[in-house]
């Protein structure tokens, strides 16, 4: 999100908001600890109650600044309350979000989100996954809800461990581990191997726009 923020969107001057929980807060940290690495400036910082709809303190200090990229740590439903909120008050200024605030028809109706909301999801664009398709009619045949990036980040991870599983023909924790920590897999949300503490080497995100009711794919990065 912070590569996005400074190499794709440009950003000088960043308004960074946080909902206050464990995620918003950690989310919230390690983006204004890579924007100071990239060279980028946090101008304003603020906190909002996860339970809030009160945005008025933060939206004064929009007001009374040149922020030109707001990032806010939260999730929804307060989310898509805090972007349509921005805009009924006149304030163009845009608003970047994480996964975490993706409504539940993404990728195809973008709800409650006015236009130009952007969003940062985990993965490589749902228009160059080539079984994205396949899936979505198979998931939408079994279950009611929604194929959200939570759903297929979740079908790599199965899927990752049902790999493992054929490459050691064991279901011992201890034969698993290694052999995923070695593991190269190309998953619905990209080319997937872990370095050595674990994390995802080089993970793909994909910014997206809402744009006429739907969300538009932008950029990719790396």
């Amino acid at each position: 999100m912070a590569e996005i923020s400074i190499n794709i969107l440009h950003a000088k001057h960043i308004l960074l908001v946080d909902n206050d929980t464990v995620l918003g807060n950690n989310l919230a940290t390690n983006y204004a600890a890579t924007i100071k690495r990239l060279g980028g400036n946090i101008a304003e910082t603020e906190k909002i109650n996860a339970k809030s709809s009160d945005f008025n303190g933060v939206i004064a200090k929009i007001k009374d600044s040149n922020i030109d990229l707001i990032l806010f740590a939260g999730v929804v439903p307060q989310s898509p309350a805090f972007a349509v909120r921005l805009r009924q008050l006149g304030l163009t200024t845009p608003l970047l979000l994480s996964g975490g605030a993706v409504n539940v028809d993404f990728p195809y109706k973008t709800g409650e989100y006015p236009e130009g909301t952007l969003v940062v999801v985990p993965g490589k664009p749902v228009e160059q996954v080539l079984d994205f398709k396949r899936l979505e009619k198979m998931y939408r045949e079994k279950y009611s809800a929604p194929l959200r990036p939570q759903t297929w980040m979740a079908y790599d991870a199965v899927q990752l461990l049902a790999e493992a599983m054929r490459q050691t023909n064991s279901l011992n924790p201890r034969m698993l581990s290694p052999v995923l920590h070695q593991i190269k897999y190309k998953g619905l949300s990209g080319n997937i191997s872990f370095a050595a503490d674990g994390s995802l080497e080089n993970p793909r995100y994909t910014l997206y726009r809402a744009e006429q009711g739907t969300w538009k794919t932008l950029n990719s990065a790396p």
